[in-house]
């Protein structure tokens, strides 16, 4: 009996262990992402002050992601109402606009941070989001 006992209790101990280290990368998600980092690269030589202006232009935008899958986008006096879809095979987030057929991919989750690689024959953009800190 008291082996029985002893076995229930160190499955329910192993359980509540496993369950609590088990942290999904969707749980890790909600909160306000903002960039941290753009980095451009081009075969043609850029222009510094349209660099410059364009991550400012970016690190003006914030986006909030909130556990029940809703979200903000924050455009200077301007927010957006949207929702987000993390895909896990891809380990990428997305912002979905209700009503239309646009979808962004946000980024993908690497290291407690979303990464967004975009890339066309003229240059290739990497900007890397972080979370917000309380």
């Amino acid at each position: 009996m008291k082996s029985r006992i002893l076995v229930s209790i160190l499955a329910i101990c192993a359980g509540v262990v496993l369950f609590s280290c088990s942290n999904p990368v969707e749980k890790k998600l909600p909160g306000i992402w903002v960039v941290e980092d753009m980095e451009f690269e081009s075969e043609y030589e850029l222009d510094e002050q349209l660099v410059e202006a364009s991550k400012r232009s970016q690190k003006s935008i914030s986006y909030e992601l909130l556990a029940d899958k809703t979200a903000r986008v924050y455009t200077g006096f301007t927010t957006f109402e949207s929702e987000w879809l993390y895909v896990k095979n891809e380990k990428s987030v997305y912002i979905i606009f209700p009503g239309t057929y646009d979808t962004i991919l946000l980024g993908r989750y690497e290291d407690g941070k979303l990464v967004n690689i975009e890339e066309n024959p003229e240059i290739r953009i990497k900007t890397v989001f972080v979370k917000e800190k309380k």
